[in-house]
């Protein structure tokens, strides 16, 4: 008999973003926790809980460089590229592919300890090594076998084991492969949309010219709102109470990718690229006490998230926490770096042994 197929994690639908600024919409969001809103479910962190968080964990000295410095099993980027439009598509596809992160224990068994940043990383290295630039027309033309043949990686044997059919994986891991494909041939189409053959023209066409080093001035916003309005599996929002509430992590990553290793373009407003929270983060916060769910129970079930509700209130406060930080360090660093730090020490087997939240139904992280 036939196995039925899984289908793709579903993807929610807002409405586009039209004059906002996306960081002022993501910062207004935040806000909700110093309204009237009683939270549902985390408690708000008193002044004094994240002064410490800070002076313990990440201090300008520990931060600001956390661009140059290694990022560990994530940091795996390529080095080398064929040309400067390859760079930069890499980047932003880099911050778009980043999630999976609820399947990683099915992922640890089917590919021998592999993970879902272990597995993502590797796979965008493998498609690029075989595509090389990473242009619309080749992301519109991925098909899901090849998908498997990049993304389905067997650690321990150090090569991809699947390329001939998704009925070959565990079905529990369908969606997660049907996903990866659906949001790299959706980034294709979105190029199109925009009238671009590739992330590269849309970044170096919006140009507002160069600075004194030959660097490409940009506005991150103006970038962000293009990206997010045309690929739905960057439109990381949510709703808290009766409003809507924006996180943005992938596209905040994917700016702050372009900045890490392409050294062509700037971002005029880079000091604004904010939090980027996926499981990680919050978690590291949530061991170290500055984040606390109001209830043992909460706590207790918060391994098993579904998309929204609970998951939102938390990651939402953990952004709410990543601009109280960068608030104290004053400009040394903004909230994409601080959440790179927190990112690398949730790695670190003081958190890494704190089982963090799962999250199936969701590509935003």
């Amino acid at each position: 008999k036939k196995q039925k197929m899984s289908k793709p994690i579903p993807i929610p639908t807002f409405n586009k973003i039209k004059e906002e600024n996306i960081f002022d919409l993501i910062e207004e969001s935040t806000k909700v926790f110093e309204s009237d809103y009683k939270t549902k479910w985390v408690k708000i962190p008193k002044k004094e809980d994240i002064i410490k968080f800070y002076r313990e964990y990440v201090t300008p000295e520990k931060v600001s460089n956390i661009f140059k410095e290694d990022m560990g099993e994530n940091s795996q980027t390529l080095d080398t590229f064929e040309s400067n439009n390859a760079r930069a598509n890499y980047a932003i596809l880099f911050g778009l592919m980043q999630f999976g992160s609820g399947y990683r224990k099915e992922l640890h068994q089917a590919l021998n300890g592999t993970g879902a940043s272990k597995m993502i990383t590797t796979g965008i290295n493998k498609m690029t090594n075989e595509l090389k630039t990473l242009n619309a027309k080749q992301l519109k033309a991925i098909e899901l076998n090849k998908v498997l043949k990049w993304f389905y990686y067997d650690q321990k044997n150090n090569n991809c084991t699947k390329e001939d059919g998704i009925e070959n994986i565990p079905k529990e891991l369908q969606p997660l492969y049907f996903s990866i494909h659906e949001v790299l041939v959706s980034a294709g189409k979105a190029c199109d949309i925009l009238g671009y053959e590739d992330f590269y023209s849309i970044l170096k066409k919006n140009a507002e010219g160069t600075n004194e080093k030959g660097q490409y001035i940009i506005e991150g916003n103006k970038i962000i709102k293009m990206l997010v309005n045309t690929i739905p599996a960057f439109d990381d929002r949510g709703t808290i109470g009766n409003k809507e509430v924006y996180l943005m992590k992938k596209v905040q990553l994917s700016l702050s990718e372009v900045c890490r290793i392409h050294t062509e373009f700037v971002f005029k407003d880079m000091a604004r690229i904010g939090a980027i929270i996926d499981n990680v983060v919050p978690g590291v916060m949530l061991k170290a006490g500055v984040i606390q769910f109001k209830n043992k129970e909460d706590e207790a079930n918060r391994i098993h998230f579904s998309w929204g509700g609970i998951e939102t209130e938390y990651r939402l406060l953990g952004v709410y926490v990543i601009n109280k930080l960068t608030e104290l360090a004053k400009g040394a660093y903004n909230g994409a770096q601080c959440s790179y730090y927190l990112w690398r020490l949730g790695k670190h087997p003081e958190f890494r042994s704190f089982d963090r939240h799962y999250t199936k139904d969701t590509v935003f992280y």
